[in-house]
């Protein structure tokens, strides 16, 4: 009887050893300072969930995963987007952000901040000019837009300084059109980088104006975006970008102010790897 107590009791020891061995060598289990894993507060994602990525030594340890949230083609927790390839799908694996790559800025320069003194424009009983061509319309982007270009030779001239010299900016214009829709050439809407200018103010070599290709703007359509330049040199300090009216095919013949077809425009965007800033009139 003796015997057999006794060898229980060394069967008890035995498994209270094997028991005590597991339970220290477990992650964060008595005895040893417990570990709380971390997780990054940016979304981690692939193309069917999102999740928040370790940031401790446990690299395959994910929180909060879960499946996308579609809104269109966006999920609306993390940002993931349908149509962009992995390459530039932010927070894939160890990728950054969604936010424009560190050697591009994108610059939008309002039409309505130019120099409008001594500009005059065209409209159908009436001659507008100065500030009288800013358009209050929430459609546009800063809530107004230029309209009433339509006269042969009505210039607009976005001034703007850049922090030093490039050769990889590219212009681009929003524009709506009016009345009907009409098809305008880089000679009848012609648009220079820093062209030299006579007395009159207008450009003194019209070849050295940016070849584009044909625009068409329909009745009714909304403001759009028109690729007008790619790989355009800016000077360091200050530049412009002109755009001209130099037609006379007027939208509205019987009109007695209007004599040529032009664009409303709601801004100029330029994106390059210089700093630029808009010189903008606050007398508008």
């Amino acid at each position: 009887m003796k015997n057999i107590v006794k060898k229980i009791l060394t069967a008890a020891v035995a498994l209270t050893m094997v028991c005590g061995a597991f339970a220290l060598a477990a992650c964060g289990g008595e005895g040893e300072e417990k570990h709380e894993h971390t997780f990054s507060s940016e979304w981690t994602y692939d193309e069917t969930n999102h999740w928040h990525a370790a940031t401790c030594e446990h690299k395959d340890e994910k929180s909060g995963v879960a499946a996308h949230t579609f809104s269109g083609d966006t999920c609306t927790v993390c940002g993931y987007t349908k149509e962009d390839d992995s390459e530039n799908q932010g927070n894939q694996g160890d990728q950054g952000g969604t936010e424009t790559p560190a050697d591009e800025n994108e610059y939008i320069m309002e039409a309505e901040d130019v120099n409008l003194d001594g500009i005059v424009g065209g409209d159908t009983s009436a001659t507008p000019q100065g500030t009288s061509l800013i358009v209050e319309d929430t459609t546009a982007h800063g809530g107004k837009y230029i309209d009433y270009l339509f006269r042969n030779e009505t210039f607009l001239e976005f001034e703007f300084t850049s922090s030093e010299a490039v050769d990889d900016a590219t212009i681009v214009f929003s524009f709506r059109g009016k009345y009907k829709e009409f098809t305008f050439n880089n000679d009848e809407v012609q648009i220079f980088v820093n062209p030299e200018l006579d007395d009159m103010y207008l450009p003194v070599d019209s070849d050295a104006r940016i070849k584009y290709n044909d625009i068409t703007l329909g009745l009714g359509d909304p403001f759009k975006e028109f690729t007008i330049a790619e790989d355009v040199s800016l000077r360091e300090g200050t530049n412009t970008v002109y755009i001209l009216i130099n037609n006379t095919d007027s939208l509205v013949p019987t009109a007695s102010t209007m004599n040529a077809k032009a664009p409303t425009v709601d801004y100029l965007k330029i994106t390059t790897s210089a700093t630029l800033t808009q010189v903008k009139y606050s007398g508008n």
